[in-house]
């Protein structure tokens, strides 16, 4: 089975990829050969990765939140104690590393200084996703798994939450990605929507897509 997988975006030869429970492998030549690194302990089933250009680091999700600073050779664990449990979603600020975001199930962990210190709450539904405000480092959107509390967005890092589903229809919303202008796009079990900035309705931009489920955009 394929999970998550990143690629470098300074050199497209470099790619990322894991399977099971985060073991991980890089490519140095665009995927014509791999090597198998050394994953720094158990992750979820699908484990969450994220490249950050602006202090090239690789970020991931195993059992805690952990930096690598050398294209996954070697990791640090940088949530301490703080987080005890696997890591099923995550999401460093683009406008700034020392904002991170990670969850495991409805519990939602938010650090501001690179990982020194933590903070959590807890949302009424399983966290699928989360996505970050490309100019905001403190506003963000997560997709949970119900089909009611379906979307939230929360404009101060995560201490507070807003239901934003609004008219999205009753299923369970899996993916979602935010634009440089914050539009968001939501995939959802059946279907892709959009809101506009500062809108509290949604667009069904499905178009011709297959009635199938989005897991990543």
């Amino acid at each position: 089975d394929g999970m998550d997988g990143i690629i470098s975006p300074f050199d497209e030869n470099i790619i990322f990829g894991t399977s099971q429970y985060g073991q991980m492998y890089r490519s140095n030549n665009g995927g014509s050969s791999y090597t198998t690194l050394t994953k720094p302990s158990n992750g979820d089933w699908v484990t969450p990765l994220v490249y950050h250009e602006a202090n090239r680091a690789i970020y991931g999700g195993w059992t805690g939140v952990f930096r690598s600073n050398d294209n996954g050779n070697t990791w640090t664990k940088i949530s301490g104690t703080a987080i005890s449990t696997t890591i099923a979603a995550l999401a460093v600020a683009p406008s700034d590393t020392n904002t991170i975001y990670a969850s495991k199930s409805t519990a939602f962990y938010y650090s501001t200084n690179g990982g020194a210190t933590w903070s959590s709450t807890t949302l009424p539904s399983t966290i699928n996703a989360i996505a970050v405000s490309p100019i905001n480092p403190r506003k963000l959107w997560v997709v949970c798994n119900s089909t009611s509390n379906r979307v939230f967005a929360s404009t101060d890092g995560g201490a507070t939450f807003t239901n934003i589903s609004g008219n999205l229809p009753s299923l369970i919303a899996r993916a979602v990605a935010v634009a440089a202008d914050e539009s968001v796009y939501v995939g959802l079990n059946v279907g892709m929507y959009y809101l506009a900035p500062n809108s509290t309705t949604w667009t069904n931009i499905t178009g011709n897509l297959p009635t199938v489920a989005i897991n990543d955009i």
